[in-house]
């Protein structure tokens, strides 16, 4: 079989984009958020279903006392499937740091393959598009930093995506066969993100009512709505999700300008389209609109899907990049329908750029600043001009030492069965660890006790003081518990800074692509009748 250049870049990319997927994946030590997801996987394989109390500890007391729970301890703050990914994972390859994450890994592999299949099935005529658009994936360094977690994110990109697909292919073939595939992909979605689920669900439900209306009938689509809202409303009551998405129209601002900034800074610089775009306005060369009426019928899908997350992610009382990130496939299909329709008028221009756009951060933050220099010398100074993928590859090749795993390591060798550690942040990755030790979480001045083992995590400490502080709470006594603790304990200092994470994926401008070795050191206490022992 002839291999064409097409597939040849196909395949050149999936295989660049699997080494960046599972590449050291076992480096980084769970942090906070992705032990959680391994300990409930643990607890499915003790009891069958996710619990919050695993009979000796607790998954965020505070948190539980908030939400309640009831006899059988059952988790209902997140949905339940990324837990079940990791269990079967943790009882195939064992409860290590590599099998908790790699079953996330493999799917997130797979939606490089999907967004490949999307946009054949969308733009069969433009054969470079989805290679542009698996070219920015692969290079997304937020995208792989986030798939190569043990958490629900490739599972909400994977089933976004397939959800379009199947969606698309009842539109080609309206048989219940297929309408039953795309309502247990909405179910499989729910159960990874039920957040996301909503803008999905609501995006395509639109588009069944609206631009797709000859292709449905009023009886399929009160069928695909029963049976969602057969699953989706008891969860959202019983699971506490009003407490876990907390509207608040206070934060609608902050969440715009938090919304464009991120994307404008890692994954869609708006200042250089839209200066491109201007600029072949001007000239009367409107090659970005040189697309048939099937193509705009899809870009329109897109940017309907963009404003309905964006309303959506606009409403929440919490923002990070993990909540938008099933967009990224979107967000680069439609700079890839850029590009290839550029390609078609240019060559030099368009390779140059986007040679930049995978590589650099060019485009983002220091075009648009450079682009003002000639009339504001000033702003040069504030062009910070950085290659995430490399820096992205160098984190891959070099051991990285974090907080967490110089606590647990410390206590692995030296604590004993029985035993309690007091902590209030890394606490559920010294239970994923360090499985004999009983964990005291929660507030860290909740309990006035003295047990073996107590974990200094000074920011967090701090945090607390300064919250009580603010709420005009004395903390008299809270610092001289914090005296006490320093006279009956032994301080042992480990070899890691403390950082407030480890290492989260969120932030690129938070994230340690290497070990960080200034600041002050993590402090574990050993009470002194041990250490006589």
């Amino acid at each position: 079989m002839k291999i064409t250049l097409p597939k040849l870049l196909i395949i050149v990319l999936l295989t660049i984009g699997s080494f960046f997927i599972f590449k050291n994946l076992a480096n980084i030590y769970l942090w906070y958020d992705e032990a959680s997801t391994a300990v409930f996987g643990r607890t499915i394989l003790n009891f069958g279903y996710p619990r919050v109390f695993d009979g000796v500890n607790w998954q965020d007391p505070e948190l539980i006392k908030s939400i309640g729970t009831d006899s059988y301890y059952i988790e209902k703050y997140h949905v339940w499937l990324p837990y079940y990914i990791a269990a079967a994972s943790l009882k195939l390859f064992g409860q290590t740091t590599w099998a908790a994450r790699m079953p996330f890994a493999i799917i997130g592999f797979f939606c490089l393959i999907l967004t490949i299949r999307l946009t054949r099935r969308w733009f069969p005529n433009r054969r470079y598009l989805g290679i542009v658009a698996l070219s920015l994936l692969v290079f997304s360094v937020p995208f792989l930093l986030h798939i190569r977690q043990c958490r629900y994110y490739a599972p909400q990109i994977f089933f976004t995506i397939l959800s379009f697909i199947t969606y698309d292919r009842y539109l080609k073939k309206s048989s219940w066969s297929r309408l039953l595939l795309f309502c247990g992909i909405l179910f499989l979605l729910f159960f990874s993100n039920h957040g996301v689920f909503i803008p999905v669900f609501g995006t395509l439900g639109l588009f069944s009512i609206t631009i797709d209306r000859s292709k449905w009938t009023f009886k399929r689509i009160l069928f695909v709505a029963v049976l969602s809202a057969s699953y989706a409303i008891p969860w959202y009551l019983y699971g506490n999700a009003a407490y876990h998405a907390r509207f608040n129209l206070e934060h609608v601002w902050d969440n715009l300008q938090f919304f464009i900034r991120t994307i404008n800074k890692y994954l869609l610089p708006l200042a250089f389209y839209g200066i491109v775009i201007g600029w072949y306005t001007l000239r009367r060369n409107f090659f970005f609109l040189k697309w048939d009426k099937n193509e705009i019928n899809k870009f329109l899908r897109i940017l309907i899907f963009f404003l309905v997350s964006t309303i959506f992610f606009m409403l929440q009382a919490q923002r990070s990049i993990r909540y938008f990130i099933h967009l990224l496939p979107f967000l680069f299909i439609i700079q890839a329908a850029v590009f290839e329709s550029w390609f078609r008028v240019r060559k030099a221009w368009p390779a140059l750029f986007l040679i930049l756009l995978l590589f650099t951060n060019a485009l983002s933050r220091p075009f648009p600043l450079l682009v003002l220099a000639p009339f504001k010398p000033k702003v040069v100074k504030d062009v910070d001009l950085q290659s995430y993928p490399l820096k992205f590859v160098d984190e891959i090749f070099h051991d990285y030492d974090g907080p967490v795993e110089a606590i647990c390591r410390y206590l692995k060798e030296h604590s004993n069965e029985g035993e309690t550690v007091k902590i209030n942040y890394g606490d559920l990755s010294v239970m994923f660890y360090v499985p004999w030790l009983k964990v005291e979480n929660g507030y860290f001045f909740a309990k006035h006790d003295f047990p073996e083992w107590v974990v200094w995590r000074d920011y967090w400490i701090k945090k607390e003081l300064r919250d009580k502080k603010s709420r005009s709470e004395s903390i008299e006594v809270d610092e001289q518990y914090l005296e006490e603790i320093k006279q009956k304990y032994e301080a042992i200092e480990l070899s890691a800074v403390d950082l407030i994470w480890e290492n989260r994926p969120d932030d690129l401008g938070y994230h340690k692509f290497r070990t960080v070795t200034e600041g002050d050191k993590v402090v574990i206490y050993r009470r002194k009748d041990l250490a006589q022992q």
